[in-house]
């Protein structure tokens, strides 16, 4: 199926549509409820259209205002688990899209301080039915202080919560990869100085490495519900590939892939749906609601495969430290697809669709190395003419339609643990 996509992109360009249309096809900035369900327990709240920036909060890293999506959870009620979800539902969420949204998790101070931290967890979910609140289809949720019993950072299938071992997680596979204090968390995101973070809210201490809260987190899932995932252990397809980007330091980690073929739970449904969620999984109470929440903005959801920007060398499309013509082969490649380049153009009008656009980035960028600063002078190729390519590309397609232009981008990136700065 997908090398029948990928021939169906270059028929495009023989035709002379090289120019494809924006890969966006939903965005939505939380400042009404018209395009979610809510599913709640009878502790938390939510409010579209809130203005985060009374709490001190800058905008998040993904839009222009600082209006978006309050949710609290376990205000008044102790010795209860409760949940809320807010989820849009839309037919176009299946094979390649990618899901991405700026997630906030704060909690109260205490006496002037951090005080105890906090239990609540904030995330998404895809495949998710809207039932009821929590974790269902395929979900990542976080704790933002990094005190969750060596499992702050969780992959869910359905309501079955992921172990290490599993192998689906990319941070590792020894019991407390999960955990905040995993170097690779630790190196990723750094220690946040709260007061500075939020001078506004009364509010000392840190948040310790490795932890998510008190920062913006930008969380991307990449979803496809045709092919078989990298576990290949059964044949049933779909895979959601999760990763977050903290907008204090600009790192990014791959946290693991849920994988219906990994034979070590049922598979579940990853198409249908997009949702952001938050709970609260112990029984503690907040000790301030109103500054106890996560906040929601700027969903996006896009055609094709869209990994975060890597923080790499722009325009090194094969990630070898140099901008050169072997970043062109790559580019020449997969011309006409629409799966995102490593370091591609942070600021592209077509981001996750291999285009003209990223021709003329990587030109612009030709000649850089790792660490240089500069640009060095060379001979760029020039693309050749999009009814070669194309003729070129349907060969290869129709050729070798094991190891077509998807095949060759999930083997070039591959799901061990990343960091990238």
């Amino acid at each position: 199926m997908l090398w029948r996509r990928l021939a169906y992109r270059v028929s495009l360009i023989v035709v002379g549509c090289a120019n494809l249309a924006s890969a966006q096809i939903f965005t939505d900035d939380m400042s009404t409820s018209a395009n979610w369900t809510i599913a709640k327990d009878s502790d938390s709240t939510f409010q579209f259209g809130y203005d985060y920036s009374q709490d001190g909060l800058s905008p998040a890293p993904n839009g222009s205002d600082s209006i978006g999506l309050k949710f609290t959870v376990n205000n008044n009620q102790p010795q209860e688990i409760d949940q809320i979800g807010a989820f849009h539902f839309d037919e176009a969420y299946t094979g390649q899209f990618t899901f991405r949204v700026d997630i906030w998790s704060n909690w109260a101070p205490d006496g002037g301080t951090v005080g105890t931290g906090t239990t609540e967890f904030v995330g998404v979910s895809v495949g998710h039915d809207g039932f009821a609140p929590g974790p269902f289809g395929a979900s990542l949720i976080y704790t933002g202080d990094g005190d969750a019993a060596a499992t702050d950072y969780r992959l869910y299938k359905d309501e079955q919560q992921l172990q290490s071992e599993s192998g689906q997680y990319a941070v590792g596979t020894a019991a407390g990869a999960r955990d905040s204090s995993n170097p690779i968390f630790m190196e990723a995101f750094p220690s946040i100085n709260i007061a500075d973070a939020v001078p506004d809210q009364g509010a000392s201490g840190t948040v310790a490495a490795g932890a998510a809260g008190f920062q913006w987190m930008t969380v991307n899932v990449e979803v496809d519900t045709e092919a078989i995932g990298p576990s290949g252990a059964t044949s049933d397809p779909g895979f959601a590939r999760f990763s977050m980007r903290s907008d204090s330091s600009g790192n990014t980690v791959v946290i693991g892939t849920v994988d219906n073929s990994n034979d070590a739970e049922s598979p579940t449904i990853m198409s249908g749906s997009i949702g952001l969620l938050m709970s609260d999984l112990f029984s503690s109470v907040a000790v301030n609601p109103a500054y106890s929440f996560g906040i929601f903005d700027n969903v996006q959801v896009f055609d094709g495969l869209v990994p975060l920007p890597s923080g790499g060398l722009p325009g090194d499309y094969n990630e070898d430290s140099t901008v050169d013509a072997a970043d062109y082969t790559v580019w020449r490649n997969m011309l006409g697809t629409s799966l995102a380049l490593p370091n591609e153009n942070p600021d592209a009008l077509t981001p996750g669709v291999v285009d003209q656009e990223d021709y003329d980035f990587w030109k612009s960028q030709f000649g850089a190395t790792a660490g240089s600063g500069s640009l060095v002078a060379g001979n760029v190729p020039e693309p050749a003419s999009a009814g070669l390519l194309a003729i070129g590309l349907f060969a290869l397609l129709a050729g070798r339609p094991g190891c077509g232009i998807g095949s060759f981008y999930r083997k070039s990136r591959d799901l061990t643990a990343s960091v990238c700065s």
